[in-house]
Parts: structure tokens; C-alpha cells; sequence
């Protein structure tokens, strides 16, 4: 079974023990009970080709970062840019925060460097979706 709704790259979506609210929003409050209750993922934000586009570019930045640390709201990964580019990157940061707003994220590279970072935050509870959702 699929942690959340928004992982789902099929056209239609699976409930995953999350809850909807009035708005076609799903609450991460079953499987991840500590996040804050605005913590939702939109699932009207992505269309369909765009969702598996989302997918495709997480399951290629995973085994891109060389360094996962935690961070105080957070992860930060340090991303090798052979595998997974910076401009991968932020298109997969401007996928991610239209369906999970309640994410933070910040990209760094640095001239003459061979990667580059990315750090993800959130408010209270968070770290434990970022940790599932990434790591």
C-alpha cells in the first residue's frame, strides 16, 4: 500500500487511510499522527502526466544524495549532479510544493563544486513525512 495519495501515478487516486476533507484534500493524520493539521497534499495540483513525472524524478534523487543529514526541521541531502541535475531538481521542487504545500525547500549549489544541496523542511511534525517520503 502507498504512504500517500499523491505517490499514486495512475489517473485516478487510491485512498491510502488518510481522511478527505471538503476540499479534495488528503490528511496525513492516520499514517504520519504527528504533523500539524494543515499538513494536506493537493490532489487537484498535479494532472496525471505531471504526477508520474513527480514520481519518476524522486525515484532518481534518492540514490543521487551522497549525504543525508537531519537537520532541525528537516532533511538535508547532498546531491551528486552526474545522477540527478540541479535543474531536475527544481523542476521535482516545483512539483512537490504545488501538491504538499506545507513543505519548505531551498536548493544550493556553489560555482565549482560537484553537487549541490537540498534541504526540506516543515513545521511541527513534518521531519517524519520527509524522512518516509525520501529517505
Amino acid at each position: 500500500m502507498e504512504r500517500c495519495a499523491h505517490d499514486s501515478v495512475s489517473s485516478g487516486f487510491e485512498q491510502c487511510g488518510e481522511e478527505e476533507n471538503q476540499q479534495g484534500f488528503w490528511v496525513h493524520n492516520l499514517l504520519y499522527p504527528s504533523l500539524m493539521a494543515n499538513a494536506t497534499c493537493d490532489l487537484f495540483a498535479l494532472n496525471a502526466a505531471e504526477r508520474v513525472r513527480q514520481r519518476e524524478l524522486l525515484q532518481r534523487l534518492r540514490p543521487a544524495a551522497d549525504d543525508v543529514r537531519e537537520i532541525g526541521d528537516g532533511y538535508h541531502f547532498r546531491l551528486n549532479s552526474a545522477r540527478f541535475s540541479f535543474l531536475e531538481a527544481a523542476e521535482w521542487v516545483d512539483l512537490e510544493r504545488r501538491c504538499c504545500p506545507f513543505l519548505a525547500f531551498d536548493l544550493q549549489i556553489s560555482g565549482g563544486e560537484a553537487g549541490f544541496g537540498l534541504s526540506v523542511t516543515g513545521g511541527d511534525g513534518v521531519k517524519a513525512f520527509i524522512e518516509a517520503e525520501l529517505r
